[in-house]
């Protein structure tokens, strides 16, 4: 028996997989997801670059954890499994959004990589670990002005403590919010709203609030968009000029 390594194969498996997921139907116009981190929207909208090799494996390993826990937790609601790896897509004032389920409430799911979860179960600690998750889900509460939410976790490889072992592991979270808060969530989402339409209409991004920094490593606008220039804390980030003798 001989094996060998087909590259050929692979290149065309990754090209495949792209124009596959860059052909899924999106409604136009200014999506929740748009809104959590609205300087990259931006960019994606002035200057539209191909998938990565690295966010097609990611869409595919995500999109097929979410339709099997979506599955389990609709039951025996389908006759079929679902197609898709969202509640379906719904509008609000003009921002469209896909809550992953919505019956009882809101409820997202995550799937991380990340080998530690937080440091404590403290509401502070929580809140800290999970702040870009809990943004999303938060937004669809307010949205559907419910005031509880649900975040589910799933850690692909979380490291017990105690065994130094990693392990599939979930941790389900819910959240509750006053009629205060979603009255300021809703007002966030349209003042975001507002600013990111100006910013692509006047082709000015610097309004805009910066991105999380580790969305900054291995963006294909880092270049354009000099996140630096905003936050000198994130000089690191810039290429370093080649001298030529």
């Amino acid at each position: 028996m001989n094996i060998v390594r087909a590259p050929k194969l692979e290149r065309w498996l990754l090209d495949t997989t792209k124009t596959w997921l860059e052909d899924q139907p999106r409604a136009e116009g200014t999506h929740v997801s748009d809104l959590l981190n609205p300087r990259k929207a931006y960019w994606k909208f002035v200057d539209p670059r191909p998938m990565t090799d690295a966010e097609a494996g990611y869409f595919v390993a995500g999109r097929g954890h979410h339709q099997v826990i979506e599955a389990i937790l609709e039951k025996a609601k389908h006759a079929a499994r679902p197609t898709s790896t969202d509640a379906g897509t719904y509008q609000w004032r003009g921002i469209h959004y896909s809550p992953d389920v919505l019956s009882p409430h809101p409820l997202e799911i995550k799937t991380t990589r990340s080998r530690y979860g937080p440091k404590s179960d403290s509401p502070r600690s929580l809140l800290v670990a999970y702040e870009t998750y809990l943004k999303q889900l938060k937004a669809y509460c307010a949205i559907r002005e419910d005031g509880r939410g649900d975040l589910l976790v799933f850690y692909l490889n979380l490291e017990d403590k105690a065994t130094g072992r990693t392990t599939p592991t979930f941790q389900w979270y819910t959240i509750t919010l006053t009629p205060q808060e979603i009255g300021q969530i809703q007002a966030d989402l349209l003042a975001s709203k507002t600013a990111l339409e100006r910013a692509k209409k006047n082709k000015k991004y610097r309004a805009l609030p910066l991105c999380p920094e580790w969305l900054c490593r291995g963006c294909q606008w880092l270049e354009k968009c000099k996140p630096w220039l905003d936050d000198r804390k994130r000089e690191k980030l810039q290429p370093k000029t080649r001298l030529h003798v």
